[in-house]
């Protein structure tokens, strides 16, 4: 049984585009946090297998090769033994193993920028959480100073009234 990913395909371009956002579209960048977060997650995680893949490649061939050159020294034994150190050089200069090392350099790059980039969706998570927290304490002491310009307005208003009772008092 195959898992089919929680997020299917991962658009890099779409994922670099939202990245940032105005302040003005806080609320909408807040909601589309999350699945932003795990796209970027899971695409992490693909660059990682990748570069496993890579590395496992890798080493499965430098043993097949080694073994490869070390039985062709069994077989003509007249000439002169290879060395450890000699078997190694051979295979690390073989074109195949040559390809895999640049194919796992360049996986190891591609998982540092994933990881950059989940870094950065880390910092956006923290920046919202900010602006959110920001916008509540506006509300809060904006909402105080509403309430307080409506009590003065009130007192006020009494102030008139026991005026305006005394003036017709009189």
């Amino acid at each position: 049984m195959v898992k089919k990913p929680l997020f299917g395909e991962v658009d890099l371009s779409d994922l670099l585009e939202r990245l940032a956002f105005a302040e003005e579209d806080t609320q909408q960048a807040a909601l589309e946090q999350p699945k932003l977060y795990m796209q970027a997650a899971t695409y992490r995680i693909h660059k990682m297998r990748a570069r496993q893949h890579a590395e496992m490649t890798l080493e499965n061939m430098r043993v097949d090769r080694s073994l490869y050159l070390r039985r062709q020294q069994k077989v003509g034994e007249k000439k002169k033994a290879l060395t450890e150190k000699n078997i190694a050089d051979l295979v690390e200069n073989m074109k195949e193993v040559r390809e895999w090392k640049a194919k796992l350099a360049s996986a190891k790059s591609m998982e540092e920028h994933a990881k950059l980039l989940l870094d950065a969706y880390e910092h956006r998570r923290s920046t919202l959480k900010i602006l959110v927290q920001f916008a509540f304490i506006q509300d809060t002491v904006g909402g105080r100073h509403e309430v307080e310009r409506l009590h003065e307005q009130r007192r006020k208003l009494r102030e008139n009234l026991v005026r305006d009772r005394v003036l017709e008092d009189e």
